[in-house]
């Protein structure tokens, strides 16, 4: 009885018992359960990964990648060394899967480790070998590349696998375009799409067994088409990483975190799966591109790159000659001292954020008076005569707010730091200071008279 039990639990997938099963507690069944006639659950709070019970399925969680079919896995993971460091063998020497090496200290790739770690042939005369094989039989393809590639080299290699040139197995870049392709036997297929370059992607290539073969870069199809021979049969002893078996072709410029490559085509629901996991598995490098759109605060967690014009990195402005002299009062309005001026452009919307520190004074007669000075943006320059205050055409036009007031001391001296923001539209904008042009009381001094070492600076975000 012992002996049977063992033998029956140890082999369950293979003998498939039919259970006759009933319980009024918690019930855990470990391996497969078939299960002849009608069968009611009750109380099922959770499905492990991949278990479906009636319509009700529990996906698959991600995880390693399938081994049926697999016939190489490069993973920078299982490399150790310092950065910077010579990439000597590659490769998981388990079961049939091949090991890449290069012994010529001028053909290696180095090891990088920052933010996580991939391996990086320089395009100039790096690239590793496989020993001779591939000679399986092949029902279809699927080659899966972590990568980002840095730079061109004509008909530029991830992989060419044959004996010289001849009936190769390549994947690589069409000429100098921005198209990758395939070959299997003797016809090279391209996509139509270009792949991302300078940038880490999820590449992808898959054949299946009657031709119809696709290449992708981060799940989205660059090109697909339909009657593409299978890989010959045959003993390859060229076996190549970033190099081709054609003299005349470049070599591969590329950061190489993790390639795969499978004598078969992945399923659908497998391909879903290698896909989650690469994406997770290396995301410190992949950093994917995401289409926002938000009402609210956002918090993210992890450095984040936002392109499209979204945000660009505030711009500094600074008054070309902050001057030491005087204003002019026109009918107790004032005329700003030439060159003290900020004058910046936007391709969009931006946000200004004006500043200026300094010293102001009028005279000691007009102690008791106070003194208002603003910032001013796209007014009409210079201001002589009459109309004094001319709105500009561009932009948000005339803001004139009060930022700094104070009654002037005895001396008349009284410290300038005025701060402000506004938002303005495409154009080309200059900021300035002017007094406040509608206070008249107690007196008729309602601005500067005196600039004394005023600096002005603007910060433009353009958003």
């Amino acid at each position: 009885s012992r002996v049977y039990n063992h033998l029956s639990n140890k082999w369950s997938k293979l003998l498939s018992p039919t259970v006759s099963l009933a319980t009024t507690g918690g019930a855990k069944i470990n391996g497969d359960l078939s299960v002849a006639g009608a069968t009611t659950v009750r109380g099922v709070t959770a499905l492990s990964a991949g278990a479906v019970l009636g319509s009700l399925a529990a996906p698959l969680a991600p995880g390693p990648v399938p081994a049926f079919g697999l016939l190489l896995l490069l993973d920078a993971q299982t490399l150790t060394g310092v950065a910077g460091s010579p990439v000597t063998s590659w490769g998981a020497a388990t079961g049939s899967l091949a090991v890449a090496t290069q012994t010529t200290a001028a053909y290696q790739p180095v090891l990088s480790l920052v933010p996580a770690p991939y391996v990086s042939f320089d395009g100039i005369n790096d690239f590793m070998q496989f020993p001779a094989g591939f000679s399986n039989v092949w029902t279809g393809l699927t080659f899966v590349a972590v990568a980002r590639i840095t730079g061109v080299g004509s008909y530029a290699r991830f992989l060419d696998f044959g004996s010289g040139p001849g009936a190769n197995l390549v994947i690589c870049r069409v000429g100098t375009s921005g198209l990758l392709g395939i070959q299997t036997v003797s016809t090279l297929v391209s996509a139509t799409a270009n792949f991302p370059t300078n940038s880490w992607a999820v590449f992808s290539v898959s054949l299946l067994s009657n031709g119809n073969w696709q290449i992708a870069a981060n799940n989205v199809v660059l090109g697909n088409g339909t009657g593409l021979a299978l890989p010959v049969t045959q003993l390859r002893t060229l076996n190549y990483v970033a190099k081709s078996n054609w003299a005349n072709d470049g070599y591969q410029p590329t950061d190489i975190a993790e390639m795969l490559l499978y004598s078969r085509a992945l399923t659908a629901t497998e391909w879903t799966s290698v896909y989650q996991y690469m994406t997770m598995k290396w995301s410190a490098l992949l950093a994917p591109t995401v289409a926002l759109s938000v009402a609210g605060d956002v918090r993210v967690a992890g450095d984040v790159a936002i392109s499209g014009g979204i945000l660009n990195a505030w711009q500094t402005y600074k008054a070309a000659a902050p001057s030491w002299g005087n204003s002019v009062l026109l009918n107790s309005k004032i005329q700003n001292v030439p060159g003290c001026t900020v004058t910046f452009t936007c391709a969009k919307t931006c946000l200004v954020l004006m500043e200026a520190n300094g010293h102001t004074s009028a005279s000691s007669s007009t102690a008791g008076c106070y003194l208002y000075t603003s910032f001013v943006i796209d007014e009409a320059l210079p201001i002589i005569g009459s109309p004094l205050w001319l709105v500009g055409s561009v932009g948000s036009g005339l803001m004139s707010v009060h930022l700094s007031s104070g009654q002037l001391t005895g001396t008349g001296w009284m410290p300038l730091n005025l701060h402000q923001s506004a938002s303005v539209g495409a154009g080309t904008h200059t900021v300035w200071l002017r007094g406040y042009p509608g206070q008249t009381s107690p007196c008729p001094l309602n601005a500067p008279y005196y600039y004394n070492g005023i600096a002005i600076g603007v910060n433009v975000l353009q958003l």
